[in-house]
């Protein structure tokens, strides 16, 4: 939930300079002030922007790295500027082209030189499906939901060790997953929300933990 919240004054903030920048044009102090034209001004700062957040909010090394074509597109607008700053005698450095080409291969190396990850226990992909864990052998499941229906239930809950804290990793991807869990369970949610609704029912137990995990974007994660 903290992620979420920086990640959404990031962009908040983002916005609030664009919006401070377009004034400040308004007022014809425009590329005197910023040496660039406006639409590059605002398109290297939403590229920027992009490169940053995936760094700093992806859910995988793999994905956080992913950035050479973002990088591409970023260095083939300031050409030009990047060109005046280093005193370069001509602004056009390198083919466009091959600048983008080699945004395109970098990312692609990525797939080979980092694993994904590993697929999730329980998956479902634009389809209903129904999920069975027994808490009384495992403690740590995943469950992977991609525009579909998801329902989750725990089984054996009496014969879990009431010591050991459940763990419960969901990927919900534009879909609805329901995770039913016994009433006097405490239920601890630290899902990263995108865009999406994630309800957890109010805690009036004093039985087993079960700790939420994962990320929900742009669908709807309920506990029951």
């Amino acid at each position: 939930m903290m992620k979420t919240t920086i990640k959404k004054a990031f962009w908040g903030v983002l916005l609030l300079l664009t919006a401070a920048a377009l004034i400040i044009y308004g007022m014809g102090i425009g590329p005197e002030a910023f040496g660039m034209p406006l639409y590059k001004l605002i398109f290297s700062g939403v590229l920027a922007a992009l490169i940053v957040s995936k760094i700093i909010f992806s859910d995988t090394v793999r994905e956080r790295f992913k950035i050479f074509f973002l990088l591409a597109l970023l260095f083939m607008l300031l050409e030009t500027e990047i060109a005046d700053w280093a005193n370069l005698p001509d602004e056009n450095i390198v083919n466009n082209w091959f600048v983008l080409l080699a945004g395109i291969v970098a990312d692609r190396a990525l797939n080979f030189l980092i694993p994904k990850r590993t697929k999730k226990e329980h998956s479902n992909r634009f389809s209903n499906a129904v999920h069975y864990i027994d808490a009384s052998k495992t403690s740590k499941s995943s469950v992977y939901n991609c525009m579909g229906n998801t329902e989750v239930y725990y089984q054996n809950a009496v014969l879990a060790d009431p010591s050991v804290e459940l763990e419960l990793e969901i990927s919900n991807k534009m879909g609805n997953t329901s995770v039913y869990v016994p009433s006097d369970w405490v239920v601890d949610n630290k899902i990263s929300n995108h865009m999406g609704n994630v309800e957890t029912r109010e805690n009036t137990g004093c039985g087993i933990t079960l700790v939420l995990k994962g990320t929900n974007k742009m669908g709807n994660i309920e506990v029951i």
